[in-house]
């Protein structure tokens, strides 16, 4: 009876399979078949369900019981089946964000013999998906507690029965061409370097702004972000955004401002921050280069070293310059720019001068 049913509802045509409720129907059916007796019975069962299901479960995937439903057939059919299953969700595995659906990849690493086809499914992920850290991690630290929360480590542990299984390949060597598979592109070793001492420098792209010659026009002020998008590399992008925002903020509340003046806020918020900035996205660049062992300085002299000493010498002299280039970092204060604008903006509102003299005369 119940497969008749679903014979209905598995008709793409008719939609009625991306129901929720014909998900929990179809897992609360396989979820009930562990408690038949006879195993064979229990295969028979779940494959002729899988028949059904096969072409849909792109359809059923989405929801909670829907991935609880593609992660059994996963689990429990043959290698061939699980190989079909993987084709069919290939091409939506990189939009698969929730915790459901990222549980059916780790579950398909768990279970599945074909590596080649899961490691072009990792890449796919890791290319174009904002959760594709979590598969990544799996595969070199998998159920690990610090990435994956307890409910998911308690789901994924229902197919432990199939991972006790033997495989066509040793459990050891299946993991570990996955793994070679889904780095590739991660990281490039640099040349030059002595066996045992090599540098790994990321190959992720980071997105920035060019420097702009202004943050405001005709009324309207930048900050953060749309202002000066600067890379990570000295952990300084959000702290910008923020002090954009107070600055901008303390010279708007000042008791002298109003609609006439805002014209000169915004030229002092301009004159004042925005040199601030530059320099801090400057130095973030230069510290990437640094970290990444890319600024060409250094990259070349490494390249060229012939001897572990001369190495040595040259990281030495890179780590005095990544020094140097946090100097400003701890001892620049905000305070001090803060203060240059506020007296700054008094002069301004007493008096019709420049506000680049203003700022000169106060820095």
């Amino acid at each position: 009876m119940v497969l008749q049913n679903i014979h209905r509802f598995s008709n793409p045509d008719k939609a009625a399979i991306t129901h929720a409720i014909v998900h929990r129907a179809l897992w609360e059916y396989l979820n009930a078949l562990s408690s038949l007796p006879d195993e064979a019975e229990q295969e028979k069962m779940r494959w002729e369900m899988f028949e059904i299901c096969q072409n849909v479960l792109a359809e059923i995937a989405h929801t909670r019981d829907g991935s609880r439903v593609v992660r059994e057939f996963l689990a429990y059919c043959t290698a061939k089946d699980r190989k079909q299953i993987l084709k069919v969700l290939k091409p939506h595995i990189e939009r698969m964000g929730d915790d459901g659906a990222q549980n059916m990849l780790f579950t398909a690493l768990d279970a599945t013999d074909d590596t080649k086809l899961l490691s072009t499914c990792l890449r796919n992920r890791r290319r174009h998906s904002k959760t594709a850290r979590r598969s990544l991690l799996y595969v070199v630290i998998p159920r690990s507690r610090r990435d994956l929360t307890p409910d998911q480590v308690a789901s994924l542990s229902g197919t432990d029965p199939i991972r006790a299984k033997p495989f066509k390949k040793h459990n050891n060597s299946r993991e570990s061409e996955v793994r070679k598979a889904a780095s590739e592109g991660l990281g490039t070793v640099h040349p030059g370097m002595a066996p045992g001492k090599r540098f790994i420098s990321s190959s992720m792209r980071l997105s920035t702004t060019e420097l702009l010659d202004s943050y405001t026009a005709d009324g309207v002020a930048l900050v953060g972000d749309a202002a000066h998008v600067m890379v990570p590399h000295q952990g300084s992008g959000a702290g910008q955004s923020i002090g954009d925002g107070y600055f901008l903020a303390t010279l708007l509340s000042n008791p002298s401002v109003n609609v006439r003046v805002i014209p000169k806020v915004l030229s002092v918020y301009d004159a004042v921050r925005r040199p601030f900035a530059v320099e801090v996205c400057r130095r973030s660049h230069l510290n990437g280069l640094f970290y990444t062992m890319n600024h060409p300085e250094f990259k070349n002299r490494i390249a060229g070293c012939t001897s572990q000493a001369e190495q040595e010498q040259v990281l030495k002299q890179l780590g005095e310059a990544v020094k140097d280039n946090w100097e400003r970092a701890w001892s620049s204060s905000f305070n001090d720019c803060m203060e240059a604008g506020v007296v700054t903006l008094k002069r301004l509102v007493a008096s019709p001068s420049d506000v680049t003299d203003g700022v000169s005369a106060v820095l």
